[in-house]
């Protein structure tokens, strides 16, 4: 399988589990790998979340897809569900990336499913939803933290 070929594309990615994710697809190669992880396999990443090659099981791509929900299959799916399960670093990652799709399927789905952070996760996530709003230039992203922004609020 080239997984290098789906570098820069929105993808369908199944593991060897069974699990699917899609997301902007970025490739690392086994040098790349190597140095940074000491992992000598290639990988995709999604977001935060990085695929060995061996884990694998299937890749499509959907840059050809046209839906309800764009080149996605729903809003948000198991790769945002993964992310907040992996907690307050991975969620932040996320905000920090240049990758705005990433960003705004984050969002909607913390928006929309409302999961629990402790106290000093609430205030970490205020502040980096604060520094978004300060320094992204999408203006529905920027709408969208705003309104977690408060619904965290009311928390604390």
């Amino acid at each position: 399988m080239n997984i290098a070929k789906y570098n820069d594309k929105c993808i369908r990615l199944e593991d060897i589990f069974g699990n699917i994710y899609e997301g902007i697809a970025v490739h690392n190669n086994i040098d790349f790998n190597e140095c940074e992880y000491g992992i000598n396999e290639e990988s995709i990443q999604l977001g935060c979340i990085m695929f060995r090659k061996s884990c694998i099981k299937k890749i499509e791509s959907l840059e050809n897809h046209k839906g309800p929900f764009g080149k996605f299959s729903n809003k948000y799916g198991k790769l945002e569900e993964d992310i907040i399960d992996g907690g307050i670093d991975l969620i932040e990652e996320i905000l920090e990336s240049e990758e705005n799709i990433h960003i705004s399927r984050l969002l909607l789905y913390i928006k929309e499913n409302k999961p629990v952070f402790s106290e000093e996760e609430t205030i970490k996530l205020i502040e980096d939803l604060n520094t978004l709003i300060k320094y992204n230039q999408d203006n529905q992203i920027r709408k969208q933290a705003q309104e977690i922004i408060m619904n965290l609020s009311n928390k604390i």
